[in-house]
């Protein structure tokens, strides 16, 4: 059986390996459903579990993902390319909240949107456990851009951000950039493929100018141009 992740290939955004990924489960390459599958691996010495292109959706992971998160003794989770939406996106945060060992969080090509951006700017500001969330491809505008930006001022774990393939304008990247200059743990961040201008651009590279702590920008050494990171599209 091939269950509909809800994903328009039309309009993603996300990375050419996420897209060739949805259309290998589209054309039934890839055929598992709920979390059947799944399996425990190793990425850079760290314990994941994945459980990427499971259909998952919002119904599911109150029913079924929460316990089995609960269950898990690992360092990371990946969530990506699934159907989970805001109130998927709450029962996940909520979960991780109180988890002992997760601190990677990879819930990119989803649709969680500005509410569950806000929820998970909630986790990261109420749990010090978590380092590295990829939100990449879920539909976020300036209004979870900017709930995630106010978390970053006073953040002192998160080191590891992917906000890229969104759709985040200008207005997103100031509040954003004016988090990444008072920032003191973020090392890496990536902004690829978002909406905003060469204003924003420039906003994004003076804040990252001015914070030595962040090495990396899109996987990339900080003293390449920006401009060939920074995307527009």
């Amino acid at each position: 059986m091939v269950y509909d992740v809800g994903v328009n290939l039309a309009s993603c955004r996300g990375c050419v390996f996420c897209r060739l990924g949805c259309l290998a489960y589209w054309s039934g390459a890839v055929t598992m459903g709920g979390l059947e599958g799944c399996r425990d691996v190793e990425r850079g010495g760290k314990r994941w579990w994945v459980a990427s292109f499971k259909s998952i959706n919002d119904g599911m992971c109150e029913s079924v993902l929460k316990d089995a998160i609960l269950e898990k003794s690992c360092d990371g989770i990946d969530l990506s390319c699934n159907s989970i939406g805001p109130e998927g996106a709450r029962v996940i945060a909520q979960v991780l909240e109180h988890h002992e060992t997760i601190t990677e969080v990879d819930i990119s090509a989803n649709a969680i949107g500005d509410h569950g951006a806000a929820y998970f700017s909630e986790l990261i500001q109420n749990s010090s456990n978590i380092k590295f969330l990829d939100l990449h491809a879920n539909q976020i505008t300036d209004q979870g851009a900017s709930a995630i930006a106010a978390v970053l001022l006073g953040n002192e774990s998160l080191e590891d951000l992917d906000l890229s393939a969104n759709y985040i304008t200008d207005e997103g990247a100031s509040h954003l950039a004016q988090a990444i200059k008072k920032n003191k743990t973020l090392k890496s961040i990536s902004l690829r493929s978002n909406d905003f201008t060469s204003i924003g651009q420039q906003v994004l590279l003076e804040a990252v100018e001015q914070n030595d702590r962040i090495t990396t920008i899109e996987g990339t050494d900080r003293m390449k141009a920006f401009e060939t990171i920074c995307i527009i599209t």
